[in-house]
Order: C-alpha cells, then sequence, then structure tokens
C-alpha cells in the first residue's frame, strides 16, 4: 500500500499530484467532507486544513474559467458578426 513514500492503491499519479497541489495551494484535505488532517503535508504542520478539496477545487477554478469563458464568448460573437457581413 505504501511504496517508497507513495501511495500505491491504484490511483493513477497524476490524480496524487493534483490532490498534493491542492492541498499545499489551498490548505484543503478531503473530497466531499473536510478531514481532519492533511494527506500530503508533513504531519508537523500544527493547522488543520480550512475546507474540502471540493469546495476549494471550485473556487480555485471559478475565476479562471471565468475569463476563458467570457473570451470564447467574445470570439464566437466576433466571428458569427464576420459571417453576418
Amino acid at each position: 500500500m505504501l511504496e517508497s513514500g507513495r501511495i500505491s492503491v491504484g490511483v493513477p499519479d497524476d490524480i496524487l499530484d493534483a490532490i498534493k497541489f491542492f492541498e499545499e495551494e489551498t490548505r484543503c484535505s478531503g473530497l466531499c467532507t473536510k478531514a481532519n488532517f492533511f494527506y500530503f503535508i508533513d504531519i508537523s504542520v500544527t493547522e488543520q486544513p480550512e475546507d474540502n478539496c471540493v469546495t476549494a477545487f471550485k473556487e480555485y477554478f471559478n475565476s479562471t474559467l471565468l475569463y476563458g469563458g467570457v473570451a470564447v464568448l467574445v470570439m464566437g460573437l466576433l466571428v458569427a458578426c464576420a459571417f453576418c457581413t
């Protein structure tokens, strides 16, 4: 289950890396409910996770995807106007 300091339960490494990234960036832990400890951050850290990672994931990508969505919408309108004239 634990091989060379990594959890090995059939979960792809990129998924584990994403969870580790969100724990470090947003101080979250757990998926649906907030866990009482971090999975990847050093155990000597005395603080507890601030929120579950699903909520942190939504908040992290909300602003990022908003700008991308606005850009796609504007480009779509420009293309539609180009074909209308």
